[in-house]
């Protein structure tokens, strides 16, 4: 179709009068009402200058498409919330967003999607944390924040929608923590949450082991603490793995993982301190869990799922650390910082930079120090953590094969006490 310019950025073919904007960075035709010339004209300007003061955010540009977004959330949730390649994804992602969008649509659900800008995020904010009894609110903001992207990403990639303009333009998280605001007080924030060393990392071992229903709770966290894994790593594994794609699996001195976040390496290298800590946990598997195919069970089970065995829960470790350092008067502890315990044990040994961020799965040695910090100028001399607490055996020895339940702490070396 042929269309020549009039006037003033009216265009005209042989039956209508068309404007070209530019809409989400790229000029696009919009065909005019109007079928005379000076109506036309009126009609451009009133179009074109509604368009550009909607770019401040204080108005919907009369120019965008107006589907509300309660309507394009269901239809995101009814094509099972689709990545980037338009697959769907998992229940437990999908029920996850499903509670999200029950918030945003409360606030956004009348909102044309081209209206979602910038401007709107912190107004969200605000009412958000109004719905939030416990914390400053500003994660949850965050995740929400995302949720609300992958809707529009979703719009866009079906039509629906020209462009997602909150993409790559969402405020920092929690840009109000002065805590947050720098890399050295973020890498200071990971090393605060480690255990001091062996002998916390035991003290809080032994609490979870006092009790039945927490002991996978203490191997999970030794586990962690042993191979840097993460908790949805470690969540992961499965005693009936048959083979290298089945995390949980072992061959040789190798134990099969499978990496979050993109990591490299899906494997952990079974040094002497690991394999003896997998042989007690193989014995308590097999006393206390036999038949479960998961490395650390779920002591409860589901009320709609009385048969289903499952792994502990992806917050259940930090949830019961929480409880375990109010109880012991500790710091605060995280999963998190046990990845950084492990950094800080393996830098002891020795290691460089680049070992340890293949054997933690991280990409990169920049990586490495942006997220754990670099190696100390001064470390030579400084003392070393290790896995066993000081002048006593380790907590995970209550299950060692031939060794008695009453663990030795006036020793001055690593110790079993064998039986008689």
């Amino acid at each position: 179709m042929k269309r020549a310019i009039v006037k003033s950025g009216v265009y005209q073919s042989e039956d209508a009068f068309w404007i070209r904007p530019v809409i989400a960075g790229r000029r696009t035709w919009r065909k005019l009402r109007a079928i005379k010339l000076k109506p036309a004209l009126d009609e451009a300007a009133g179009l074109l200058v509604a368009h550009r003061q909607s770019a401040s955010g204080s108005c919907r540009s009369p120019l965008t498409k107006g589907t509300d977004f309660a309507e394009v959330a269901d239809m995101y949730l009814e094509a099972g919330c689709p990545n980037s390649l338009d697959e769907g994804r998992d229940e437990k992602f999908v029920a996850a967003e499903a509670w999200r969008l029950e918030y945003l649509k409360r606030f956004y659900g009348t909102w044309a999607l081209d209206d979602i800008k910038r401007g709107s995020l912190m107004k969200y904010r605000t009412w958000r944390i109004t719905q939030i009894s416990r914390g400053s609110g500003a994660r949850t903001t965050q995740i929400d924040w995302c949720t609300l992207s992958n809707v529009l990403n979703f719009a866009v990639r079906s039509g629906i929608a020209n462009f997602n303009y909150i993409a790559q333009e969402r405020p920092r998280l929690r840009a109000d923590n002065p805590r947050g605001a720098t890399l050295a007080e973020k890498i200071a924030h990971c090393r605060e949450f480690a255990p001091a060393d062996g002998n916390e990392l035991n003290l809080l071992a032994h609490y979870f082991f006092a009790e039945r229903e927490s002991e996978a709770i203490g191997f999970q966290m030794l586990f962690e603490a042993f191979t840097s894994c993460r908790s949805s790593e470690a969540r992961r594994l499965r005693i009936d793995a048959t083979n290298t794609d089945q995390p949980g699996f072992i061959q040789g001195n190798h134990l099969f993982i499978s990496r979050s976040k993109h990591g490299v390496y899906p494997y952990v290298q079974i040094t002497p301190d690991l394999k003896d800590f997998l042989e007690c946990h193989h014995a308590w598997h097999q006393g206390s869990h036999s038949g479960n195919p998961w490395w650390f069970p779920a002591a409860r089970i589901s009320k709609r799922e009385p048969d289903a065995l499952k792994p502990l829960g992806v917050l259940s470790l930090n949830a019961a650390l929480r409880r375990a350092t109010k109880t012991l008067g500790l710091p605060k502890r995280s999963a998190h910082g046990l990845r950084s315990f492990y950094a800080t044990r393996r830098r002891g040994d020795g290691a460089t930079e680049a070992q340890i961020a293949a054997e933690m799965g991280i990409t990169s040695i920049a990586l490495l120090e942006q997220v754990y910090g670099g190696r100390p100028p001064n470390w030579d001399g400084m003392k070393k953590i290790s896995y066993w607490p000081d002048n006593a055996a380790p907590a995970w020895h209550k299950w060692k094969p031939g060794a008695t339940r009453e663990l030795d702490f006036g020793i001055e070396a690593k110790k079993i006490v064998q039986m008689q």
